[in-house]
């Protein structure tokens, strides 16, 4: 079973060390509540720094092209 609440702090310090591959994470569990309070506009914040950093799947969610 998965424990979004354990493992968000360790995806957001991947994000912190410029990881979009992290970032992305932290803006899913953003957006669907996952170890954090349900966040749309974090989500996205999340979701173009993993954008920035070049992760392609953040681009998506951020809706964002790159």
């Amino acid at each position: 079973e998965k424990d979004f609440a354990k493992s968000f702090p360790l995806f957001k310090k991947g994000c912190d060390a410029k990881d979009g591959f992290f970032c992305k994470y932290v803006g899913d569990a953003f957006a669907n509540g996952e170890g954090v309070k349900k966040d749309a506009k974090a989500a996205q914040k999340f979701y173009k720094k993993a954008c920035d950093l070049g992760d392609q799947f953040g681009c998506a969610f951020a809706d964002v092209k790159k």
